[in-house]
C-alpha cells in the first residue's frame, strides 16, 4: 500500500532545481504562442526566455520554457503549425526520482532508483520512444509513459509510483493537469472504461484526482484482469487509459484561476 500526495504544478514550475521552472510572463504563454513551423522554408527567428530559435520550421532549444512576445508572432502565411511539446531528458532523472520519493514514500519505501543503471537505461530509453511521431497527441504520449514504466518493471520496486510521477510531470511541463472532479465522478469515468474492476481503494487523504490515478495505476498493473481482451490486448488497455486522459485532462490555468 502506498500513499500520495499531490504532484503539484508548483513541484515542477516553482522548483528551482527543474529545468521547467517559469516566470509568471512565461505562464502566460506557454503552449500558445510557440509553434513548430510544419514546412520548410520558414527562416525567420523566435525569441524565448530563456532562448529558442526556429529557423526552416524547426525550434532550436536553448532552454525549456518559452515566452514569446505577441508581437513576434504577426499574423502569418504558413499553411500548417501544432504546438510545441516539451519532454523530460536525462537531467530530468534527479528531480522526478525526487518527486517520488516526496510525494509517494511515506509508508513505502522506494528504491535509490539512479544506482539501478539496469533501470535507468530502460527509462531513458521510454523517455526517447515517447517523442515517436507515432503518439502524435498529448494524451497518447502520457499513456504510453505511465504504461510503459508502471508495465515494464524497470526497477526493484516503485514502478507505478515512478510512472505516475513521469507521466504527470510530463504534463504539467506541457501546461495540462487534471480535472477538480469529485471522487463519484471519477469512479464512474473509471467504471465506464474498465467495467471489469471494482476493488477500488480510498484513502482520508486523498485528492480526487490522487483517487483516480491511484485506481488507474492498479488496473494497469494488472491490466489481464481487468481488460477484456486479457493480458495480450495492449492496444485495448492504450485505448483505455488515452480516453481517460481526455475525458480529465484540462489546461492548468482553468483549475488555478
Amino acid at each position: 500500500m502506498w500513499t500520495t500526495a499531490r504532484l503539484s504544478f508548483s513541484d515542477i514550475k516553482d522548483n528551482p532545481d527543474s529545468r521547467f521552472g517559469l516566470s509568471p510572463v512565461c505562464r502566460q504563454e506557454i503552449g500558445y504562442l510557440v509553434y513548430l513551423a510544419d514546412e520548410e522554408g520558414v527562416n525567420d527567428t523566435v525569441s524565448s526566455e530563456r532562448g529558442a530559435e526556429r529557423t526552416n520550421g524547426q525550434i532550436r532549444q536553448k532552454g525549456a520554457s518559452f515566452s514569446v512576445c505577441r508581437k513576434t508572432l504577426q499574423p502569418c502565411t504558413y499553411p500548417a503549425f501544432r504546438p510545441l511539446m516539451l519532454y523530460h531528458e536525462k537531467e530530468d532523472l534527479g528531480l522526478i526520482f525526487d518527486l517520488v520519493e516526496k510525494h509517494y514514500a511515506r509508508k513505502e519505501e522506494v528504491p535509490d532508483y539512479k544506482h539501478e543503471q539496469a533501470g535507468v537505461d530502460k527509462l531513458l530509453g521510454v523517455f526517447e520512444g515517447v517523442k515517436s511521431a507515432f503518439y502524435p497527441s498529448l494524451e497518447e504520449k502520457a499513456s504510453y509513459l505511465i504504461l510503459q514504466i508502471n508495465k515494464g518493471h524497470f526497477f526493484s520496486n516503485g514502478n507505478k509510483r515512478l510512472a505516475l510521477v513521469a507521466a504527470m510531470g510530463f504534463l504539467v511541463i506541457n501546461d495540462k493537469i487534471l480535472s477538480e472532479l469529485s471522487k463519484e465522478k471519477y469512479r464512474a469515468m473509471l467504471e465506464a472504461l474498465f467495467p471489469l474492476y471494482n476493488a477500488y481503494e480510498d484513502q482520508a487523504d486523498f485528492s480526487p484526482d490522487e483517487y483516480a490515478l491511484y485506481n488507474l495505476s492498479i488496473i494497469i498493473a494488472d491490466s489481464h484482469r481487468y481488460i477484456e481482451g486479457g493480458a495480450n490486448d495492449y492496444d485495448g488497455l492504450k485505448s483505455k487509459v488515452v480516453d481517460f486522459f481526455r475525458q480529465s485532462l484540462i489546461d492548468w490555468k482553468e483549475r488555478v484561476s
